[in-house]
């Protein structure tokens, strides 16, 4: 069983009331009658309380679409075909005809196959499934990053339509790209705020998962949505603590293209930012050109270990 709790953790003040949501999802391959049970923590680094949650599974009535391998979006070629493998099941104690289309108003242009058939009709057996495999085939024209939404019907007389849904992309370039801000100078144990640009160099949107770890940093992963081309910053804290002048050490960052996985392409970008410290350092750097005689002041700041 999947399940996603958010938030998980609440800020509260005295007699203040908080909120968090659980969801659950079920296989689709429970049983009718399963149970699951959950324990669900509560703690404040001082008392722990727990609830058990007891969640049973229904009966599913009429029919039902299934996804084999959980697969729901795929990248290709113009004119390439791609398949998704689909379980159509019977819940019902009696036979049940089937009929399966598709959304052609959406897809114009685009063709989709059942077991390499234009149509599909068929009779299931009372609690009975069969797998049918559904191929779609974009226009050879299809434009870079153009994407079809295919929805597939399941319709059966008496009960509700059932849905498949999936997406296709065409030609989606990923690519990754981070700034370079070379050596850094910190005061010793005085946190500085530290900026990176990070850059999709791909032609179409994409999902990053970015992390970053070292001595002088709190390790962190986060995840941001990047459109075609779009530069965002993650910005985040270093201290080098009672370091010597002198010191030197590592940050590592890490992003890779969520999209580019499913793509079966991994992109991986990885960068290192050294970080120095010193004892003294300009609070706002500046050059100036002095003539002979002249005099400038620079404001600097100084730190003493003793």
């Amino acid at each position: 069983w999947e399940y996603l709790i958010s938030p998980t953790n609440v800020s509260l003040e005295p007699d203040e009331k908080g909120y968090s949501w659980i969801n659950f999802t079920a296989p689709n391959t429970a049983e009718p009658g399963t149970t699951y049970t959950m324990v669900v923590d509560l703690s404040n680094n001082q008392t722990l309380d727990q609830i058990s949650v007891v969640l049973e599974v229904k009966p599913i009535d009429g029919v039902r679409l299934w996804s084999i391998d959980g697969v729901h979006q795929v990248f290709a070629n113009p004119g390439e075909t791609v398949y998704f493998d689909v379980r159509v099941v019977n819940y019902e104690t009696d036979s049940l005809d089937v009929d399966l289309s598709y959304n052609e108003d959406i897809l114009e242009g685009w063709s989709v196959v059942y077991n390499n058939e234009s149509t599909w009709s068929k009779s299931l057996l009372a609690e009975s499934y069969t797998l049918v495999s559904i191929g779609v085939t974009s226009p050879n024209n299809a434009e870079a990053v153009e994407t079809g939404w295919l929805s597939v019907t399941a319709t059966t007389f008496g009960f509700a339509d059932t849905y498949f849904d999936a997406n296709v992309t065409i030609n989606q370039d990923f690519g990754i790209d981070i700034d370079s801000i070379g050596n850094t100078l910190l005061l010793g144990n005085v946190s500085q705020l530290i900026t990176i640009s990070i850059i999709n160099t791909g032609n179409g949107p994409d999902i990053f998962d970015i992390s970053y770890g070292g001595s002088w940093v709190q390790n962190a992963t986060s995840t941001l949505s990047f459109d075609a081309f779009e530069t965002k910053e993650i910005t985040f804290p270093v201290n080098s603590g009672l370091a010597a002048p002198g010191s030197q050490s590592l940050v590592m960052l890490t992003v890779n293209s969520s999209k580019s996985i499913l793509a079966g392409s991994p992109v991986l970008v990885t960068s290192d930012f050294l970080f120095s410290v010193t004892g003294m350092r300009a609070i706002d750097p500046q050059s100036f050109q002095l003539s002979q005689g002249e005099s400038g002041t620079f404001n600097i700041a100084i730190l003493s270990l003793i």
